[in-house]
């Protein structure tokens, strides 16, 4: 089940929090309450931040913004839940431009034990599928620094095009390209069955935590 649903079972509504199931992940609205050690430790990680934008402020400053900006309309925050073990391990960021009719998802994966498993591709996709069916946008953008060659290789192989190139100024730090792929509504439904067909395929934990490597999958809408 990925579509929007309230805690009763009704259909969602603009505002509402979402609880989004896919087969290994519960993703769902992120509250204050989710704001723990454990969060803000990810932030702490530099494996993770090199790849996801984040201001040069606390981190209990930035998740408090971060959570205290999402509308349920046009802003939302999730937390990704691990079913199986029932524990929090990243979030997405996902913006929506109504003009443009265009959603901008973002995701980050936290907790090492579960990189690797293209958890991050599962839970972004069911947050991209709610928006083309409760949001009324025809097209996904997804922003990789540049660094990221891993990532942007799979968005082309996923179909995406790149259509800009752009470069992120913040006062302290080195200039960083982002580079920017977009894809239409019809060519992502068309290629969901082969991505999702690959997805069911994987385990949902790594055989061994101390086989994990560093990630090659942050910091973008399909890790």
């Amino acid at each position: 089940m990925i579509e929007g649903m309230t805690s009763d079972d009704r259909p969602w509504q603009p505002g509402e929090p979402v609880s989004l199931e896919t087969r290994r992940l519960v993703v769902r609205t992120f509250t204050p309450a989710d704001v723990d050690a454990r969060v803000l430790r990810w932030s702490a990680d530099p494996a993770v931040a090199e790849n996801l934008w984040h201001p040069p402020v606390p981190p209990e400053r930035y998740f408090a913004g971060l959570v205290g900006a999402s509308d349920q309309r046009t802003r939302f925050t999730f937390l990704i839940v691990h079913r199986r073990t029932e524990r929090p391990i990243g979030y997405i960021k996902l913006q929506i431009d109504p003009s443009r009719r265009t959603q901008t998802p973002s995701v980050a994966l936290g907790e090492r034990d579960y990189w690797n498993l293209e958890l991050g591709t599962e839970a972004v996709r069911a947050v991209q599928r709610f928006a083309f069916e409760q949001l009324g946008v025809e097209r996904i953008e997804s922003r990789v620094y540049a660094q990221n060659r891993k990532v942007r290789e799979r968005l082309l192989r996923f179909g995406y095009r790149e259509v800009d190139v752009l470069s992120e100024i913040i006062p302290g730090r080195p200039l960083r390209k982002v580079h920017v792929y977009g894809i239409e509504k019809e060519s992502w439904l068309a290629r969901a069955p082969e991505v999702d067909a690959r997805l069911a395929a994987l385990p949902d934990v790594q055989p061994s935590a101390t086989e994990v490597k560093a990630p090659a999958t942050l910091g973008s809408a399909d890790s």
